[in-house]
C-alpha cells in the first residue's frame, strides 16, 4: 500500500511539474521551431509525400515536398498571433507540383506501360496540432485539381476532393 502512495504521488508530481513547464511557454511554437520535416498521406502528390517546410513568420509556411510520383511545392497562411500559445492552428493553401500517372487507356485497351506528365493545383483547409517540442499532426481536406493529357493527346482534367494526414517535426 505504501508503494502505491508513493508511486501515486511521484506520478501526480510529475504530471504536475509537465504542465507547469508546458504553460510557460507563452508563445506560439510556429514562431520557434521554424525548419520541419514530415511525410504525409494523400496529399499533393496523390498517394503520399515526405516534404520539409519553413515557417517565415508564425503565419507563413514555405513547403516542397517530393513523393512516390511527383513533386510539390506551396504555402500556407496559418491563423494565430506570435505571442499567443496556439498549439491548434487552423490553416489554408495552394500547393502546385507536378507527377507522372500511367495513362489510364493503356490499362483499358492494353499495351505497353505509358507514363504521362500531368500538373497538379492543390487547395487545402486543415488544422494543426503543433506540440511546444516542434512535433505536429494535421488533418486536411482539399480540392485537387490535376491537368494533362494522354499518350494519344486526349485531355486529362480532373477535380476533386482530397485530403491528407501529416505526421511532422519542427526544429
Amino acid at each position: 500500500m505504501k508503494t502505491r502512495l508513493i508511486a501515486l504521488f511521484v506520478f501526480l508530481s510529475t504530471t504536475l511539474i509537465a504542465q507547469n513547464s508546458m504553460d510557460s511557454v507563452e508563445s506560439n511554437p510556429r514562431s520557434f521551431r521554424k525548419f520541419g520535416i514530415g511525410i504525409q498521406g494523400m496529399g499533393p502528390t496523390v498517394i503520399g509525400s515526405i516534404y520539409l517546410n519553413y515557417f517565415a513568420t508564425h503565419n507563413i509556411n514555405i513547403e516542397l515536398g517530393t513523393g512516390l510520383f511527383g513533386t510539390y511545392a506551396g504555402a500556407k497562411y496559418y491563423m494565430g498571433k506570435k505571442e499567443n500559445k496556439q498549439l491548434f492552428s487552423p490553416y489554408a493553401g495552394i500547393n502546385m507540383g507536378t507527377f507522372k500517372l500511367p495513362d489510364p487507356l493503356i490499362f483499358i485497351f492494353g499495351g505497353d506501360l505509358a507514363w504521362k506528365r500531368v500538373y497538379s493545383v492543390n487547395i487545402p483547409l486543415g488544422v494543426q496540432l503543433m506540440t511546444k517540442n516542434g512535433f505536429n499532426f494535421s488533418v486536411e481536406g482539399s480540392f485537387l485539381f490535376i491537368k494533362g493529357s494522354t499518350t494519344t493527346g486526349l485531355p486529362i482534367k480532373i477535380a476533386s476532393p482530397w485530403g491528407a494526414i501529416r505526421l511532422a517535426k519542427n526544429f
